[in-house]
């Protein structure tokens, strides 16, 4: 094999460098790290789903990050099959994708919830990704301001769940007395505060 040594190369304006071909590895100081290397722009690969193997030194699936997202999602309320409207006041919903892993951000603040509501599944459907398979995800719990608008008052607390291959996160209630329930029908109005985050596992 050949061995060019140069200390710079410039292409000109307007033109690319291209360094091996096809199929090629292409290896920066082997067998140690790179003294003195800058990037002054992103790394941007010309192939999708393609990433950085982490903490390896061979190629291991399960190292692989190959994802980064951020954007915005469109929550439904949903109360024994009927769909709330949302109104006013403030709303901010994101997410973050990083991997398999999504955290999701849900507020809205002094804002008006209405429609009817009923008794039955309690729900919020609209996630960006479909949950991993395999069990439910669980473990969060949301804050809401108990003095007017949108309430759970049947239970002692709430907690959100999202299921195996689920697209909705469910609204669960807890009774300290005879354990997980149905949170109940909730009230609507004016006045309404409800924000969480939650983490889940993509499929």
């Amino acid at each position: 094999m050949s061995e060019l040594k140069v200390n710079k190369i410039s292409p000109r304006s307007g033109t690319d460098v291209t360094l091996g071909d096809s199929g090629d590895t292409f290896t920066l100081g082997s067998g140690a790290n790179i003294a003195g290397l800058t990037l002054s722009d992103n790394i941007l690969f010309d192939t999708a789903s393609k990433g950085i193997y982490l903490g390896v030194t061979s190629a291991t699936a399960s190292n692989l990050l190959d994802d980064y997202e951020e954007g915005t999602w469109t929550p439904t309320i949903i109360s024994g099959g009927n769909t709330l409207t949302v109104s006013g006041g403030t709303q901010f919903f994101k997410y973050i994708k990083v991997g398999k892993m999504c955290s999701l951000f849900f507020n809205i603040g002094n804002a008006t919830v209405s429609g009817t509501t009923a008794s039955g599944d309690q729900k919020i459907t609209g996630i960006p990704f479909t949950g991993a398979t395999g069990g439910r995800q669980s473990g969060t719990v949301p804050m809401y301001y108990i003095s007017g608008g949108l309430r759970y008052t049947s239970t002692d607390f709430l907690a959100l769940a999202i299921g195996s291959g689920a697209t909705e996160i469910e609204i669960v209630g807890y009774n300290n007395s005879t354990g997980y329930t149905s949170p109940g029908t909730p009230s609507t109005g004016g006045g309404s505060y409800f924000w969480f985050q939650l983490t889940y596992e993509v499929a």
